[in-house]
């Protein structure tokens, strides 16, 4: 009778096995923001999402204030703060588990 050994995979093997890109793991990207400045037309472009889920989209003021909150579409969305003061947003993208937040200042 043969004996199988069976062997963990070591730390290394683990941490390549969980690595994915980045596009693979958040398939969302800030365009339209030069230098992270806002003229109050934000535009979060989503490539793609995988299979089943989807990605909501949300802006935070300085204060933690959320001044928006939505579902994004496959391709550029855009988010209008024109209606919000002049200052620092964090805006915050969410597909399954994975999040991406960017900080803009808006003038």
């Amino acid at each position: 009778m043969a004996r199988e050994a069976v062997v963990p995979k070591s730390k290394v093997a683990q941490a390549k096995a969980q690595t994915q890109s980045a596009n693979e793991r958040m398939p969302v990207s800030m365009e339209g923001v030069t230098h992270s400045y806002a003229q109050g037309i934000i535009r979060v472009n989503v490539p793609m999402l995988p299979n089943g889920s989807s990605c909501e989209l949300y802006v935070y003021s300085a204060a933690g204030a959320l001044v928006y909150r939505g579902t994004a579409v496959v391709g550029t969305n855009e988010i209008s703060i024109t209606h919000c003061a002049d200052g620092v947003y964090l805006v915050k993208a969410v597909v399954g588990e994975n999040t991406s937040a960017w900080k803009i200042v808006k003038r």
